[in-house]
Order: C-alpha cells, then sequence, then structure tokens
C-alpha cells in the first residue's frame, strides 16, 4: 500500500472515490459555513445571470461576487484558528464563527463607503489574498520541519480542485457545443453559469475537502518527484544563479552599471529560492541544507547590483508603482533570506505577508499614492529650478530647458495618467492636467550640433484688479478651469457646462500691443451669460508663438449664477 502524501498521484489515482466520499462527509462536519456561503454565491450568481444581460454587469456585481468569496475565506480562517484550539468544541463555537463573519461584512461595507476611489479597488482585490495569506499561517504546523510538506499537501489541494473544475467546464463546454449546434441557442448568460461559476463552485467544495488538517501527518513527496527537483530544477537554478554572477563581472569590467535588464533575472532568481524555501525546505541532504542556509551570503552580489541599478532609474525618472512594488518584493526577498539563513520557520511570514498586503493597498503607503506624490514633488522640485513655480501655483512664463526637459515630460506623463480620484484630484494635479506642456518643451537633442532655439512668443496675462470675488446678488458660486480656449465648469448636479471664450479674448487682445515677451494686464470686463450669470476671471493666459496666428488660452476662474 502506498503511503498517503502531496503529490502521490498513484494513491489518488486507485482511493480517488474513497477519498472524495471521506471529504464530503467531512465538508460539512468540518467548513459548513464556507460550504453556505459558496452555495449563497451560487444561487446568487445566477439569479443575477438569469435577470441581468451581460452588458448590463456593473461594478456592483463585482463588489457583490468579491464579498461572498471572501466570506468564504473568512469562515476556512475562522475555522482553522478554532481547529488550533484544541479545547474548543466546533458545535459551542459556530455562533462565534457567524458573528466574525457578520463583523466582516461590516468591515467591507464600511471599506466600500469611506476609503478614497482608488483605496476602494484595492481593498477590493486584496482582500481575498489577505485571508488567503492568514489561512496558510492558521494552516501550517509549528513544527519548522513538517512545514514544507503541510504547504506541498494545500497546494495539491488547490492544484486537485484547479483540474477538477477545468475538466467539469471542459465537458460543460462540449455538451453546449452539442446542444448550440444542434438543437436550439442558448443564451450567453447561461453558458457563463454553466461554464464558469458552476465550475468554480464545484471547484471550491473539492477544495475544502481537500484541505489538510493542522495535525494530520503528512508524509515527504514521492521520491521521483523530489529527485526531479534535486536533479533538475536545483541544477537550472545554479546555473541562473551563474550567469547572474558572470553578468556581475562583465559590470565591473566594463565599468557600466545595468539599467533595468538584470533586475527582471534577479527577481527570478529570488522567486526561485523562495519556491526552494517554501515548498523543499525538508529535503535531507547536506550540501542542499547549506546552500539554503548560505543563501542571503550568496545573494548579496546580486542584491547590491539589483538595488544600484532601480536607484539609477530612480533617481533619473522618480518612483512609479511598478518601480515601487519592486522595491516592496525586493524587501520581502530579503526577509525571507534572512528567515532562512536564522534558521527560522515560513509560518510567520505569511502573516507578515498578509499585514504588508494591507499596509502597501489601502494605507497612504500603497503603491499608487506614494509613487504620484513622489512625482509631485519631484516634478515642484524641477519647475522651481526652472523658475516656474511661485507660491503654489505653475506659472509657465518662458519654456522649460532642453537639460530638464526629459525628466520634467516623464513627471507630467505618470501625473496626468494617473487615475486616482478624478473628481477629487489635489489641485497641484489639475495644474499640471490644464497645462498644454508640448507647447514649452524644448527638443533635447542637438540639430547639426547645436541646440533647438527656443521660440520667442506673446505671453499675456489678464488679472482682475480685486483679490475677492463680488458675489453679491448670485446664489451659487461654481469654480472652472480654461483649457485651450474652453471654460468647463463643473455644476452641482453632475453635468459639466462648456463655454468657449475664444472670442471674448480676441476682444480683449485686440486691445493691446502684440509684442513679444510677458505682459500683465488688468481684467475689467466681465463675460456675461445668457441666463444673467457670470463668469469671474481670476487669471486668464494667452500664448502665441512667433509667426503663428493662433491663440493659446488657459486660465480659470469661478460661475457666478443667479
Amino acid at each position: 500500500m502506498w503511503k498517503k502524501s502531496a503529490f502521490n498521484f498513484q494513491y489518488l489515482r486507485e482511493n480517488f472515490t474513497e477519498i472524495m466520499i471521506r471529504r464530503l462527509r467531512m465538508l460539512w462536519a468540518r467548513f459548513p459555513e464556507a460550504a453556505l456561503l459558496n452555495l449563497v454565491h451560487l444561487v446568487y450568481q445566477g439569479i443575477f445571470l438569469l435577470e441581468v444581460n451581460l452588458e448590463d454587469i456593473d461594478k456592483d456585481w463585482i463588489i457583490w461576487t468579491v464579498r461572498l468569496l471572501s466570506l468564504i475565506l473568512v469562515a476556512v480562517a475562522v475555522e482553522l484558528w478554532r481547529e488550533r484550539k484544541g479545547g474548543w468544541q466546533a458545535g459551542k463555537y459556530r455562533w462565534k464563527i457567524w458573528c466574525m463573519l457578520l463583523l466582516w461584512g461590516v468591515i467591507q461595507e464600511a471599506g466600500t463607503k469611506f476609503l478614497p476611489e482608488i483605496e476602494q479597488v484595492m481593498f477590493l482585490f486584496v482582500i481575498p489574498g489577505f485571508w488567503l495569506c492568514l489561512i496558510l499561517y492558521l494552516l501550517l504546523p509549528k513544527e519548522k520541519d513538517r512545514q514544507s510538506a503541510q504547504l506541498r499537501c494545500a497546494v495539491n489541494a488547490f492544484l486537485t480542485a484547479g483540474v477538477l473544475g477545468g475538466m467539469i467546464s471542459l465537458l460543460l463546454g462540449i455538451c453546449l457545443a452539442a446542444v448550440r449546434a444542434l438543437l436550439l441557442p442558448v443564451p450567453m448568460e447561461a453558458s457563463l453559469f454553466l461554464l464558469g461559476v458552476l465550475p468554480f463552485a464545484c471547484a471550491v467544495n473539492v477544495l475544502l475537502c481537500l484541505l489538510p488538517e493542522i495535525n494530520e501527518e503528512v508524509s515527504a513527496a514521492e521520491p521521483v518527484v523530489g529527485n526531479s527537483v534535486i536533479g533538475l530544477v536545483f541544477p537550472c537554478y545554479v546555473f541562473l544563479l551563474l550567469i547572474l554572477y558572470l553578468y556581475i563581472g562583465k559590470i565591473i569590467i566594463l565599468q557600466a552599471m545595468p539599467i533595468g535588464e538584470m533586475n527582471w533575472y534577479a527577481s527570478l532568481a529570488m522567486l526561485g529560492y523562495g519556491f526552494f524555501y517554501f515548498f523543499w525546505n525538508d529535503i535531507q541532504k547536506g550540501w542542499y541544507e547549506k546552500f539554503m542556509r548560505w543563501g542571503l551570503i550568496f545573494f548579496l552580489p546580486i542584491l547590491v547590483v539589483q538595488f544600484c541599478g532601480i536607484w539609477i532609474r530612480y533617481e533619473a525618472y522618480g518612483l512609479t508603482s511598478l518601480r515601487y512594488a519592486s522595491m516592496i518584493c525586493t524587501a520581502c526577498g530579503i526577509l525571507m533570506l534572512a528567515f532562512r539563513f536564522l534558521r527560522q520557520g515560513m509560518r510567520p511570514l505569511f502573516l507578515l505577508g498578509a499585514v504588508l498586503l494591507l499596509v502597501f493597498s489601502i494605507t497612504p503607503l500603497n503603491v499608487m499614492r506614494v509613487p504620484l506624490h513622489n512625482q509631485q514633488a519631484r516634478l515642484i522640485a524641477l519647475l522651481e529650478q526652472e523658475g516656474l513655480y511661485e507660491d503654489g501655483r505653475i506659472v509657465m512664463s518662458h519654456p522649460i530647458s532642453a537639460e530638464r526637459t526629459p525628466a520634467i515630460r516623464s513627471c507630467v506623463e505618470y501625473i496626468c495618467e494617473s487615475n486616482l480620484d478624478s473628481e477629487r484630484r489635489e489641485d497641484f494635479c489639475r495644474q499640471v492636467d490644464e497645462i498644454n506642456w508640448r507647447d514649452y518643451y524644448i527638443n533635447a537633442k542637438p540639430t547639426n550640433g547645436k541646440t533647438k532655439k527656443r521660440t520667442e512668443q506673446t505671453r499675456v496675462v489678464f488679472k482682475p484688479r480685486q483679490k475677492g470675488i463680488p458675489v453679491a446678488g448670485f446664489r451659487m458660486v461654481y469654480p472652472f478651469t480654461v483649457k485651450r480656449g474652453v471654460a468647463v465648469i463643473q455644476l452641482e448636479d453632475g453635468n459639466k457646462q462648456s463655454v468657449d471664450i475664444h472670442d471674448y479674448v480676441k476682444g480683449l487682445m485686440a486691445a493691446h500691443k502684440d509684442d513679444t515677451g510677458t505682459q500683465n494686464v488688468v481684467l475689467d470686463d466681465e463675460y456675461l451669460l445668457e441666463d444673467k450669470s457670470r463668469l469671474y476671471f481670476t487669471e486668464i493666459t494667452v500664448r502665441r508663438p512667433e509667426g503663428s496666428k493662433e491663440l493659446l488660452i488657459s486660465g480659470r476662474g469661478y460661475l457666478l449664477q443667479k
């Protein structure tokens, strides 16, 4: 008789029916809340797809789907916590599980109501990963020599569930194709339910059936699997490390630092070490044990060069979300190496991973906010060096120098492409978005050995005499910006009102001499709308490049509504 173990495929093949019957009986006894929530999820998806067309699927459907899946994970995690407390009886503990589920439902609702827009999205999609990390933390035993085997068994349960779910989807897909071709058309909603939702629900139940118990003894993997890892995968991994060391030698000889080439391969090497550390830390071979323990020392040169490459990119172009995430992952890899060097178990790493997921997703340190603020500070510093930033405002009084054009362009593109809270973006972001930066960039590449000459232009700034806003006689005041000669006003009912001010500005310009350079002009003329409302401009900036008749108009002000 073959021993039961992770990756023991012959045992699973010969005893599959017995295993599934025994596990299905355990499902209701061990994870009744998770099984019930899985059924609720199945029913919810069926009702939703029955009543709604695919074209009408909105954000609410995604939110409720993720909520139900998160509740399933919460139920599993709480049950695993109960198993770790040997004195807690399952029957008396059920009401505590339902209280925990209710509490988590309240937390999810609060997260979607009170978090800012981008944090809501990240909270929605990070929470399943958070609970998966907690489940693995609770599932692994405290004994370090048993953790890899238990983790392999858990991953085997995930893979088995995924394969069975995929097989169910494939077989149902063949049947649906036959029905659609030979009998009658099948609605797309029904196809999605049968090919996606139903196999997924079955896979979840299979996973719950196959998850090992905390105190369950799981023997080592089959010799053929372990020998394949040691004899095939590990030599390829060592060869990758050798290539990285040769590349470091090339850097030393050529005296040239890498910019982005090494980062991916160094991260892949770190990922490979994580594979051996998490899944094959129980291999009893002296040389393998020494390599795993001293992995931190082996990785130090690679980590130093990787950090230098990332720092070069950071100094040149600032922080981006991808660069920030790369730094976080590298720090986590170093922590993993330190844990193995100190001969600590891997179990605390899953708890730490769950905490880090929350920290870098819904706190101010998240991977979207920190890079954006870094790019803002970097752009402000560059504009101050150019003399284009005064009193918290961007003042584009002259073109940008060729030396700083690439760095400023990089910052501007990142800030304009960020999708953070489009309705509540910072004032600085709005300023950046309103300016037509291409008019101020100078070609940084020399032409025939010379730098491209700056284009002279007329620049007229119209501002009112008074500092305050005359609101007497008006009921509502709405701020607006002028971009490309059009004032765009966001009204209280959510609609936008656009007013073309080209003719108005041409009238203002006709009264002033067309000289190159910057002119500051007092604005006395009012702009009245048909409903007797008034556009009060706090600033209108008009630029006309030399040799061009086109007016480049920007500005800001307030709509004073009767």
